[in-house]
């Protein structure tokens, strides 16, 4: 079993991760805001972090940021996801900061599932 946070400002995106991780024995947590998802990283321990890249306000960056302020990026495995299309200069910058992997959305339940078990492998 994974514990596992997502940090995405679309609730259906969020709804339907809950109800996929759930049914395949993870534990799920969500917030649709970054500063929050700060909060919950510094209060528990997660195997994996799902960080959607295109929140409005407290976005990607400024969690990154907010986590290694903190001393918590490098304990952290965090895939980025996203939906826009990210240039491989953006996703080398996003490695650079602590990020693990991309996950674009939407989704293949499947290919999804086995990314993310490889990313918590490593």
């Amino acid at each position: 079993m994974m514990k596992i946070l997502g940090i995405d400002d679309n609730i259906d995106i969020n709804r339907l991760l809950d109800t996929i991780m759930t049914e395949y024995g993870h534990q799920y947590s969500f917030v649709t805001d970054g500063r929050e998802g700060v909060k919950l990283i510094q209060q528990n321990e997660y195997d994996l972090v799902l960080l959607d890249s295109g929140m409005p306000e407290f976005d990607s960056r400024d969690v990154l940021e907010a986590l290694r302020q903190k001393d918590l990026l490098q304990k952290q495995r965090i895939a980025l996801f996203t939906a826009s299309s990210i240039s491989d200069d953006q996703m080398n910058e996003f490695m650079k900061k602590g990020v693990r992997s991309l996950i674009r959305k939407p989704i293949d339940i499947d290919l999804f599932l086995e990314k993310i078990e490889q990313i918590v492998a490593e």
